[in-house]
């Protein structure tokens, strides 16, 4: 990173390379980052820097013992039960439409709580009333029965609930009005009207969290368009510090991301040059917010082309956010100085902190990033921002208009004493940050800008809650000066001293690839990031011209003689390759073969170092594997990615299972002078039959799972699949793996498995499919077995998700349509049936037309697909007779479209239709169908009863704030894998263990602990010690 405070350096005709050194920032090293950054802090802090800072923290705290709302957060911090539960509360219980759910929801949240730990522990009388009335509140609504709807009964019990409910409600709102500017705009320029005479003005945020659908966005484009009229009005009275508006991106498309961007841009770009050209014609500034960092480069490319823009030349109010603990920060500092010399024109740029960091930890671990975009220490943040803000105020810089938003006193103070001749302002969030800007304007004169959020209270709850985080969480520097029992010097250290003395890197954040204790998480690729998408297509799409084939390998042997037939793609009907599928005469040759070559267990250590090279050669093979993917599959990129990362996961997880149970007997307890080992050895041979909608995962998950401890495997993948299959195979002969120990049989799956059974050649069967296929293997092996032969099945499911009216819209429509629609609904864990409550239900169908509308239903090699094909001819008729029937016994609720003229016939619209019950589904129905069954609050009994009638019991979600609602339903529900306030697919090899129940499957989960005991024996051995003659634990 060049920290070069020469302004001179970062000209017009360098504003191509330097646009290109942005995404060099995006996964940089932190050590190294931060290490360089350190470099160029040597100047010491002088006694009158850390006097003056300390004099406004003493001014802050004085102010603040003052505030109610102060005192209230800090003793209900984060860090606390009841905290969380207050923030809780503040999130949902003011958009909960119906009574009764908001009761339940008052009882869980206010009963089994520590209140009575709060009373008179405040300085406060007002916080301790408050602790007072939670206390006996909480007393009062202790439930009384487990069932969330009949905890409460009793009329003094009621009469507490009624009053409670009001003065939550009303507390709530205080909150709100503390951070909230006004709920209109013309509320907000009229509570503005006091602020000039203090150098003060505002940045109106009309508030809202994203776009979900087209309407939402049309809705906050207008809401803008007519917040310009308003503050023009009022910027009429004003001299100099002109009011201005802050746009969020998100907001005015529903499709904002990188992966859409060909279709969204044109749109958004139109979108914000009418809005920014009519600020200029009313000469209101407006300013684009910062989101997450996976849309910055995106965002870019909008403000480019608005600001480019002949209408805007001259203008100089047109502004951006940005973020300094994004690595990017100073490198999108240099482009916007050398984008400004090139208009010839003057650029604001507000400097903030970032407000999703967790989030941005979160999504890089869960995508298996190399490292995180953003810095995990708050101090390299602080640092990082001093750097900005340095570039921003160095001698001659006159591109860049710099407004700090900041509440740190710290480093207020440090800015002031840079002592530049650049003009700047401050920036602070409405409800906090007051009492320090109020000494700023008094001793330096220095104008401060309040970002204002505006919206109703309904509308205002993600943000409120964000903001209260912010203000609470126990890290914060707003938190911290605030506390009295915090010496003030430790407040006025320089962030550089903290990182020389502690830690660059912070030891709580591992990195993305270093979260799992026992093996390295799976590398993933950031495929929302322009430059890591289209190299790996290029890495992809290489393999289109390959000629695969797949055939049967009999202990290492190939079977070119087998049935011979060309393999289409779903995709686009292109031949793949060549299969051949084992005939008779193939089945005959496996079964004399098994017969005949009797297999030698390896020692473990060398078979699991095989399977562990197995997961390497699948992550230095994973382009090829991708395509395969892609092509056989009809997945798409990040489908394909998770896939891979997946298999990896298996070999890996299951290589380390098997060595911590299985290298060493157990020993266990016995008498004196006798001794009890546990052993285990493998099965034997072991027949895996895995699916095509996991061709590479639940393959790999299986085979190497047998491998691993011990046992011979006879391979039959999927007709569908089998060519992703075979290159497995010839990966997992490469890692070492023996030709005797691995058979591969591509074919007819009944035909294969009847004749192994039948000549009592399988000592376990592996087997992921439908139901109806594990019952028949299940009939085989008792008919055909005088032993017991284990089956480890993994089958399908009448998977369903219980959202109650405390569920927030935005967060349960976007979790509905990836549960139910993610690969095209070809997932055993997809959700089939959404139980909705009624009082919410017609927001809830609203929000998922207007989100399904925008799904690209598509060739999953385009970038913009969401939804690939069917997998085949058959699947796809199976789903149309139902939608036929539906069409007759249901309701519609929403269909997305499908392109026409699609390079083959069997891409499906997704839909959800209403029904009336359960028992109206006689089976499942594998395909982007989402059935929806509204319901009544009191009515979850007869649900719960429903579903586990079906005796299916795969997954389950629920959506709730509720907590007892949520364990009422776990408890009832018999399901083997259960997700709350989240979608309902994909499960984390070691972390979320997968598996079903009943008519789902036999269990132990794959990707669990138990899963490898499955493919062994026990057997103890018992020795009497005493037996040569003596007794040696009784010597001493």
């Amino acid at each position: 990173m060049d920290f070069s405070l020469d302004p001179t350096l970062f000209r017009a005709e360098k504003t191509p390379s330097l646009r290109a050194q942005i995404n060099q920032y995006y996964l940089f090293d932190e050590q190294d980052y931060v290490q360089d950054l350190l470099d160029t802090f040597p100047e010491p802090l002088e006694d009158d820097f850390t006097k003056k800072v300390t004099k406004l923290i003493q001014g802050i705290r004085e102010h603040s013992s003052h505030s109610i709302l102060h005192q209230l957060l800090q003793e209900y911090d984060l860090s606390t039960d009841e905290g969380i539960t207050l923030m809780c509360l503040a999130e949902s219980l003011i958009r909960v439409p119906d009574r009764d759910t908001a009761n339940d929801l008052l009882i869980d949240k206010l009963s089994m709580r520590g209140w009575q730990h709060h009373v008179n522990k405040s300085e406060s009388f007002w916080v301790n009333a408050a602790s007072w009335g939670l206390a006996i509140s909480g007393k009062m609504l202790a439930p009384q029965k487990t069932h969330p709807s009949e905890a409460v009964s009793s009329l003094l019990g009621k009469l507490t609930l009624q009053i409670t409910r009001e003065a939550v409600g009303r507390a709530i709102r205080i909150m709100g009005e503390q951070f909230i500017y006004a709920q209109t705009i013309e509320e907000a320029i009229e509570n503005a009207k006091h602020l000039e005479h203090k150098k003060q003005c505002c940045s109106f945020d009309m508030l809202g969290e994203e776009a979900l659908t087209e309407d939402d966005a049309r809705n906050y484009f207008e809401a803008y368009h007519h917040a310009l009229d308003v503050v023009a009005q009022g910027n009429q009275r004003k001299e100099k510090l002109l009011d201005n508006i802050s746009i969020k991106l998100s907001a005015l498309h529903p499709r904002y991301e990188p992966s859409q961007q060909h279709k969204v841009l044109p749109e958004l770009i139109t979108r914000l040059l009418t809005l920014v050209k009519k600020a200029k014609q009313l000469n209101v500034p407006v300013t684009i917010d910062a989101e997450e960092q996976f849309r910055l480069d995106i965002s870019l490319q909008v403000f480019e082309s608005v600001l480019s823009h002949q209408d805007l030349a001259n203008w100089g109010h047109f502004g951006i956010v940005v973020q300094a603990y994004g690595k990017r920060s100073l490198a999108v500092l240099h482009w916007l100085h050398a984008l400004a010399d090139k208009l010839q024109i003057t650029i604001p740029v507000r400097l903030v902190k970032g407000a999703y960091w967790d989030s941005e930890i979160k999504w890089a671990q869960e995508l298996g990033l190399e490292e995180y975009p953003v810095f995990t220490q708050k101090h390299s943040t602080d640092l990082n921002y001093l750097a900005c803000a340095r570039f921003l105020l160095c001698e001659n810089q006159s591109c860049l208009i710099a407004k700090f938003a900041t509440h740190n006193a710290w480093t207020v103070q440090y800015i002031i004493d840079l002592n530049s001749e650049v003009e700047f302002e401050f920036q602070r969030l409405q409800g906090m940050g007051e009492a320090l800007y109020d000494q700023v304007n008094e001793k330096y004169g220095i104008p401060c800008r309040i970002y204002s959020p505006i919206g109703q209270h309904t509308e205002l709850l993600p943000y409120l809650v964000r903001r209260l985080i912010e203000n609470g969480a126990n890290s914060s520097f707003v938190f911290q000066v605030q506390d009295p029992q915090i010496p003030i010097h430790t407040l006025t250290d320089h962030p550089a001293d903290f990182l020389i003395n502690a830690s660059i890197l912070n030891p709580n954040v591992p990195l993305p690839c270093e979260i799992l204790v026992d093996y390295p998480n799976s590398l993933g690729i950031e495929i929302q990031h322009d430059a890591y998408y289209y190299q790996t297509m290029d890495a992809v799409t290489q393999f289109r011209d390959t000629p695969y084939e797949s055939y049967p390998i009999i202990n290492g042997e190939k079977q070119l003689n087998a049935t011979s037939c060309q393999l289409l793609s779903p995709v686009d009907k292109e031949v793949i390759g060549q299969g051949y599928f084992a005939s008779q005469k193939n089945i005959n040759a496996c079964i004399h073969s098994l017969k005949t070559n009797r297999f030698q267990y390896s020692a473990l250590e060398d078979i699991l170092s095989a399977v562990d090279r197995i997961a390497d050669g699948l992550h230095t093979h994973r382009h090829e594997l991708m395509f395969l993917c892609m092509q056989e599959a009809g997945k798409n990129i990040q489908s394909a990615i998770d896939e891979i990362r997946e298999a990896q996961d298996f070999c890996r997880y299951y290589a380390r299972q098997a060595q911590k149970h299985f290298s060493d007997a157990t020993i266990l307890d016995s008498v004196t002078g006798e001794e009890n080992l546990l052993k285990y050895r493998p099965r034997g041979t072991v027949l895996c039959i895995s699916p095509w909608n996991f061709p590479l995962a639940i393959f790999v998950g299986q085979v190497c799972a047998a491998l691993a401890c011990g046992n011979r495997v006879v391979a039959k993948p999927a007709r569908q699949t089998s060519i992703v299959a075979m290159r497995v195979v010839e990966i997992m002969f490469e890692a070492g793996i023996e030709k005797s120990q691995l058979y591969f049989m591509p074919g007819s799956g009944s035909e294969i498995t009847q004749a192994l059974i039948e000549n009592n050649l399988i000592d376990m069967v592996c087997f992921t499919g439908s139901t109806r296929a594990a019952k028949q293997i299940q009939r085989w092996l008792c008919e055909y077995n005088q032993t017991f032969i284990p089956l480890l099945a993994e089958t399908g499911g009448q998977n369903v998700m219980f959202a109650d009216s405390t569920s927030l819209i935005e967060q349960l429509v976007p979790d509905v349509i990836d549960s139910a629609f993610d690969s095209c609904g070809q997932r055993c864990s997809a959700l089939r049936l959404l139980f909705i409550q009624k009082d919410i239900k017609e927001e809830f169908y609203q929000a998922l037309r207007g989100r399904l509308a925008l799904l690209q239903v598509q060739s999953p090699f385009l970038r913009e697909s969401d939804l690939g094909p069917i997998i085949d001819h058959q699947a796809k008729q199976n789903l149309l007779d139902h939608i036929d029937w539906l069409k007759e016994n249901g309701l519609l609720i929403a269909q997305a479209d499908v392109l026409p003229n699609l390079s083959n016939e069997l891409y499906l619209a997704p839909c959800a239709y209403e029904i009336q019950d359960l028992e109206q589904l006689e089976q499942e129905h594998f395909g982007p169908i989402l059935h929806v069954i509204p319901f009544d609050h009191n009515d979850l009994d007869e649900k719960i009863t429903q579903v586990n009638n079906s005796n299916y019991g795969l997954t389950l979600g629920v959506h709730s704030r509720n907590q007892r609602w949520i364990d009422y339903i776990i408890s009832q529900v018999n399901v083997g894998n259960i997700y709350v306030n989240r979608n309902m697919i994909g499960a984390k090899v070691g972390a979320q263990p997968f598996g079903g129940h009943g008519l789902s499957g036999t269990g132990p989960k794959a990707g669990g602990p138990n899963y490898v005991h499955a493919f062994v024996k026990e057997y103890c051995i018992t020795t009497n010690s005493a037996a040569f003659g003596g007794n040696q634990d009784l010597l001493s």
